[in-house]
């Protein structure tokens, strides 16, 4: 690991100080093209109150280091990139995530029937940071003052469920090969609490995953999003709720964009979607997981992932009947 690191002076002479009490730990498969290795110290009689990290994402024989003095800030990462997930199962997790704090978002049926949580235990808790990655089952999802002009096909025709979401935008479809990235966190205590700053922050960590694949994505004057030449491969739609953020970005890895003639993706029209296997062929959910945990907790400061056991999450919702028409989310 040291000779990958590049640090300032002052960062060097900190590592040589706490190298015998340093502890590392990396998240990845074995040998991975990308690993992130976060490396602790602790020691009381440093200044700032001797907590330090060095946060080093490896991609290939490159490595890029994030240096933090004073308390170490961690995040909750959620893990379930390798699973498809009901649409309304996946928005109970965030409402669970946010009412698990003490912060009191407003709940649908689908949350309650998916166990229901003490609002109150968190309050005396500060908001811990959140990332939930997944993959949903092929749903389209409208955003709160989205109409169904954007969907083309009869909604009787449609092969597959129609939800009304709390997120703001238009029309848009998740699916297998699609990895959805929804953000928990507080921007009023642990961030900026600017929307424009959110929005941007997201696309940067985007941005920065695609180019450690290989890929050189950028944005679109006056469109939120992620694209590569004309083509978007990354939705964004959030909900902002007293400065706690909810829903996130969907990126379409290996997403089969047949699925998207059924509509006008977020409501702009002229513009193709793409898919990261188009550009990259042996591109896996996974690679593009761990780029984006990576360019995440460097965007938004985060040192340390803890992982929770899959039981931290709402257990499964019910199977939700084919829909005959727009569902409420």
């Amino acid at each position: 690991l040291g000779t990958h690191l590049d640090t300032s002076a002052s960062s060097r002479a900190r590592a040589s100080e706490c190298a015998p009490r340093m502890t590392c730990s990396h998240r990845g498969e074995s040998a991975p093209a990308i690993m992130e290795v976060v490396c602790v110290c602790r020691r009381p009689e440093m200044a700032g109150g001797g907590e330090f990290a060095w946060r080093c994402v490896v991609v290939g024989a490159l490595a890029l280091v994030a240096v933090r003095g004073g308390a170490v800030r961690t995040a909750v990462l959620h893990d379930h990139s390798h699973q498809l997930v009901p649409y309304r199962q996946g928005l109970a997790w965030q409402e669970r995530a946010v009412a698990a704090h003490g912060r009191h978002a407003p709940r649908t049926d689908d949350a309650r029937r998916a166990g229901g949580v003490d609002e109150g235990a968190g309050a005396d808790r500060a908001m811990r940071d959140s990332l939930i990655l997944l993959q949903h089952e092929p749903v389209l999802t409208l955003g709160t003052a989205s109409t169904v002009d954007n969907i083309l096909t009869p909604l009787e025709r449609l092969p597959f469920d129609v939800v009304r979401t709390t997120r703001g935008g238009e029309v848009t479809y998740h699916g297998p090969g699609q990895l959805v990235a929804y953000p928990i966190l507080d921007l009023q205590q642990s961030h900026t609490a600017d929307l424009h700053w959110y929005l941007r922050t997201l696309e940067q960590v985007v941005i920065g995953a695609l180019g450690d694949l290989g890929v050189r994505a950028g944005r679109v004057d006056g469109l939120t999003g992620v694209w590569v030449g004309e083509r978007k491969l990354c939705a964004i739609g959030v909900k902002v709720s007293r400065w706690v953020t909810m829903h996130g970005l969907a990126l379409n890895v290996r997403t089969d964009l047949a699925d998207f003639r059924h509509i006008v993706p977020c409501g702009v029209r002229g513009r193709a979607v793409g898919s990261l296997h188009e550009l990259v062929a042996d591109v896996q959910v996974a690679h593009a997981r761990d780029a984006l945990v990576a360019h995440f907790a460097r965007e938004f400061g985060i040192a340390a992932w803890e992982q929770p056991g899959a039981a931290s999450l709402a257990p499964a919702a019910p199977p939700v009947a084919p829909a005959r028409g727009v569902k409420g989310g």
